[in-house]
């Protein structure tokens, strides 16, 4: 089992609580290690902006691309294409 830190801000992180959704972009998957994510896997929250980490939660699935494509769209054009659901 690992653990993995994903970043959020105030705009984003109510929509990460809402969807039981994390995500990053395709450089934060590649950089951060992100695609060795696995179910069962330990991960964090951590809202830059409030200066606050979120969990433990857990992945219930792998980082994946598009997990919902229209997550995140509203505060990035580009969204955070790569996903994991959690719980």
């Amino acid at each position: 089992m690992s653990g993995f830190i994903f970043l959020s801000d105030n705009e984003t992180e109510p929509e990460c609580i809402k969807r039981l959704l994390f995500g990053t972009t395709e450089k934060g998957y590649v950089d951060s290690r992100f695609q060795e994510i696995k179910p069962a896997d330990v991960l964090f929250l951590y809202n830059y902006d409030s200066n606050t980490l979120r969990g433990p939660f857990r992945a219930l699935t792998y980082c994946e691309r598009n997990i919902e494509p229209d997550a995140w769209k509203d505060f990035h054009h580009q969204g955070f294409p790569y996903q994991a659901r959690v719980s």
